[in-house]
């Protein structure tokens, strides 16, 4: 009987290092796939609703096109995030 019981609670101690692990893994994976969806908005951001690629087709380096329209995408995320 005691045996069973060090068994059981061997197993439950397993199950739960595994859930635990796992749990991990999602978090990291949504936290991941956040980050994605956050740069994809971003992108499209740039491209469809800012003058970033006409900066970039004059010659512009992407780090000064990027700066040069990064209040007009903080306005849009704070006006997109209060839709």
């Amino acid at each position: 009987e005691q045996r069973k019981n060090t068994l059981r609670s061997f197993q439950n101690k397993s199950v739960f290092s595994i859930l635990a692990v796992q749990a991990k893994r999602l978090k990291l994976l949504l936290i991941m796939l956040a980050r994605n969806i956050e740069l994809a908005v971003k992108a499209h951001i740039h491209q469809k609703h800012t003058n970033y690629d006409q900066l970039l087709s004059n010659g512009w380096e992407r780090t000064e096109a990027r700066s040069a329209v990064t209040e007009k995408l903080s306005q849009i995320l704070r006006e997109w995030s209060r839709k």
